[in-house]
């Protein structure tokens, strides 16, 4: 798998309520305070690699992101946001969006080549 594929996976694991960042949108918390049955994504349970998405999770966290940069791929993997909202949201330029989420997919990416 391509390090694009196990951020998928990762944003699929955490969607479930198996993820440390689990209901990380605000949206999606109140949706389960009111209906502790609510799943954004129910068919999400079948198609992911929980052993890897710990890897990538525990990658994520020792990486050195900058806050913004972990907040750009909890937007974009977990809370499944458009690049226009989350440009809108952590105020970057449209135009800077690709350079930044891949430097930090590249720090994801760099720090799961040395998790053996």
């Amino acid at each position: 798998m391509d390090v694009e594929q196990r951020l998928r996976n990762w944003g699929r694991w955490s969607r479930t309520g198996s993820g440390s960042h689990a209901q990380a949108s605000p949206i999606y918390r109140m949706m389960r305070e009111n209906n502790p049955d609510y799943e954004v994504e129910p068919s999400a349970r079948l198609f992911y690699d929980e052993q890897d998405a710990m890897r990538v999770d525990k990658a994520i966290t020792n990486a050195r992101l900058y806050p913004y940069e972990k907040e750009m791929l909890k937007m974009r993997y977990i809370q499944l946001c458009n690049r226009t909202f989350i440009c809108r949201y952590e105020r970057i330029l449209y135009r800077e969006f690709d350079t930044l989420m891949a430097i930090a997919v590249a720090k994801v990416k760099h720090e799961l080549e040395f998790d053996v």
